[in-house]
């Protein structure tokens, strides 16, 4: 294996790498080290990877904590493909979703009803505001047609009766997955190695 370079970061499909004081690398687990051990390594690191809520201490640092995460480039995506500067050391995601009306992408659903005049044949297609597309949805009272009755109410927007929809899923939903397909390897950072030099 070529010499890293010092805070360098690699991936190992194995966990016996972990550092005995002789490896040169450590676990991206987001542990406190002290500055006096690893001066080298908190040179290049700093203080960026500073847990929240947590003030600076000169005499520790921390490490990049990779532990169920996945690794982003910095910076904005190339060819239009973010408008979100995703900058250094920063956090982001979720692992699991409650879906709301925040959360809902704009949407329609298909309108359906019996028509008794017409064999109780369904309208599958949403209506739109043409006479020919709604005369087969009829008033269940008064089976009049709907086109009928929607041009001559003083609003258009006219309330259903709460029985015509039926509620799908939870109330009250519940967080789902969100998380990408994904393979569990182990990040190590090394501490040994050539100094990156500032060009």
């Amino acid at each position: 294996m070529s010499e890293p370079f010092i805070g360098e970061i690699r991936a190992f499909p194995y966990t016996y790498v972990m550092d005995s004081g002789q490896t040169g690398w450590l676990p991206c687990c987001g542990q406190q080290l002290l500055v006096a051990q690893y001066q080298a390594l908190y040179s290049i690191v700093g203080q960026n990877y500073l847990p929240a809520n947590t003030s600076v201490n000169q005499q520790y640092f921390y490490l990049p904590d990779l532990s169920g995460r996945v690794a982003l480039g910095q910076g904005l995506a190339s060819g239009g493909r973010s408008v979100v500067r995703h900058v250094l050391a920063t956090t982001g995601g979720e692992t699991t979703v409650v879906l709301s009306n925040a959360t809902t992408p704009p949407h329609t659903h298909v309108l359906q009803k019996n028509n008794p005049i017409k064999g109780n044949a369904q309208k599958t297609s949403a209506p739109i505001a043409d006479k020919s597309d709604l005369d087969s949805l009829v008033d269940a009272t008064t089976n009049a047609p709907y086109y009928d009755i929607v041009t001559s109410a003083s609003s258009i927007n006219t309330n259903l009766n709460p029985t015509m929809i039926s509620i799908a899923g939870a109330q009250s939903p519940t967080a789902h997955n969100n998380i990408q397909p994904y393979l569990n390897i182990m990040y190590y950072i090394a501490y040994m190695g050539d100094y990156p030099i500032h060009q």
